[in-house]
């Protein structure tokens, strides 16, 4: 019983201070992996690449394909039924965009699909690099998926926003602690055990 207990504090301990690591890690030493506006690009050759489930997600895709990032955008993950036209179409530059640029997968159910269906997506629309639209919280995870998926693109990464947490109340920093620890362990399941 008391190795028990030794063991359990050993290991808490251990997990607590890997998961203070990687808050410090998202916080302070990914963000140099963000796409930033001065990097040189050819939009004849690259692709945005959103994936869905997180809020101003696709809002920031549509922003890049209207600044001119890219000529193309692939939505994955597309809940299917769901009408990306009526949800978010507001101008005939809209319609226009979804008419020649705009393409979507409905078959991605996580993110390992999401790189799937993106990496079958680009054999028959080619890129050289894409820009990689997700939440800051699942960007890492996505890195490290899509770049086992597609080793030969160079990979932007995007996020629509990220929290003020000097202006967030309790329950929402609870929420992206929550959300943060949740990745944390999807990371180390990735690293440990699925990509070994």
């Amino acid at each position: 019983m008391y190795n028990y207990r030794k063991f359990s504090l050993l290991l808490f301990s251990i997990l607590i201070i890997s998961f203070s690591c990687w808050l410090f890690y998202i916080f302070k030493v990914f963000p140099k992996y963000y796409f930033k506006e001065s990097v040189i690009f050819n939009k004849n050759q690259s692709a945005i690449i959103v994936l869905t489930g997180g809020k101003g997600r696709f809002e920031k895709g549509l922003s890049l394909l209207k600044e001119g990032k890219s000529n193309k955008m692939f939505i994955s993950g597309v809940f299917p039924g769901l009408d990306l036209k009526k949800k978010y179409i507001n101008t005939d530059q809209d319609m226009k965009l979804f008419e020649c640029c705009i393409f979507n997968g409905n078959k991605a159910l996580n993110t390992i699909e999401n790189a799937y269906e993106s990496s079958e997506w680009l054999r028959t629309n080619p890129a050289k690099e894409i820009f990689l639209v997700s939440s800051y919280y699942h960007l890492p995870r996505s890195k490290l998926i899509f770049e086992k998926y597609l080793p030969d693109i160079k990979i932007h990464l995007v996020r629509p926003g990220y929290p003020n947490f000097k202006e967030e109340s309790i329950l929402n920093i609870l929420f992206h602690l929550k959300v943060l620890f949740t990745e944390f362990l999807k990371i180390v399941y990735l690293d440990f055990i699925k990509f070994r």
